[in-house]
């Protein structure tokens, strides 16, 4: 068990957590689990506790969604004992349709027992306070924070990158733009933010080809984000404007159609079709 694959198994335990497949995490836990926030003062100690806590729960009528996630792999020195720190936004959907963000930090500590690994601390922490009556899920939470927020599908498809700070970036494709070469590095813009990663362009697209299209030598772009295509650019969502060079213009307007047709038949098309114009 290495440090690396412990981080990708907390990444997948929270993508399951906030699909509301809450099992594989309580499977996972320790018998001592330490469980710390987010709401102020909660503590619940222990793995039975834990379970009733969930239990308690209910039908909470919550949804969320996970954007953005950076994953900050912490070295103890010991073969036995890993910490993971993830950071990212999360978007929280209640039966009333009202929405709010949070910037969620979880921490989790790890430890080694009868081989196998067992999480032993599950730290949550953000800036809002919860209402007291809440135990795990924000259920009476303070209206202040609800407001409209318009953030797509819950579900969906994240892209895993090593950033050049060494840690781990999960991105939610959909808010992706687009993907601009920087040498042996990319820029990679999302909706959100602008991230350094490890990795060049060529091997994103072996990645993660389907999702992508080359418009330029230098740029891949999120088709569901393109708006318009003209003579020889096109047009984002956010109004940015990539060149497409005239050579590869007519390919270009081809291939995006193609790919939009099989967005459409894999119900992934989230944003409008672009317009693509002679």
């Amino acid at each position: 068990m290495t440090l690396q694959s412990i981080a990708k198994r907390t990444v997948e335990l929270i993508l399951l957590y906030y699909d509301n497949q809450v099992q594989p995490f309580l499977d996972i836990v320790d018998e001592d689990i330490l469980w710390l926030g987010p709401a102020e003062g909660q503590m619940i100690r222990g793995r039975e506790q834990l379970i009733q806590a969930f239990s308690a729960e209910g039908d909470h009528g919550l949804h969320f969604a996970v954007h953005d996630m950076t994953v900050i792999p912490l070295p103890t020195g010991s073969s036995r004992v890993f910490d993971v720190l993830t950071i990212f936004l999360v978007d929280t959907f209640w039966p009333d349709g009202s929405t709010n963000r949070v910037l969620q930090r979880m921490n989790f500590t790890w430890v080694i027992r009868d081989g196998k690994p067992r999480m032993r601390l599950c730290h949550i922490s953000n800036a809002i306070a919860y209402d007291a009556r809440d135990r795990i899920y924000p259920v009476h939470y303070n209206r202040l924070y609800q407001s409209p927020l318009p953030t797509g599908d819950a579900h969906s498809l994240h892209l895993c990158f090593r950033a050049a700070d060494k840690s781990f970036l999960y991105l939610n494709w959909q808010h992706v733009l687009y993907a601009e070469s920087r040498g042996r590095h990319t820029l990679i813009h999302s909706q959100d933010q602008t991230v350094e990663v490890n990795e060049s362009l060529t091997s994103i697209l072996r990645q993660y080809g389907s999702l992508f299209l080359r418009c330029h030598e230098s740029y891949l772009v999120n088709p569901g984000q393109i708006r318009s295509v003209t003579r020889f650019q096109l047009r984002l969502s956010n109004g940015e404007i990539l060149p497409v060079p005239q050579k590869k213009y007519t390919a270009f307007r081809e291939a995006m159609a193609v790919r939009l047709e099989e967005m459409k038949a894999r119900n992934d098309g989230i944003l409008s079709p672009p317009l693509a114009e002679p």
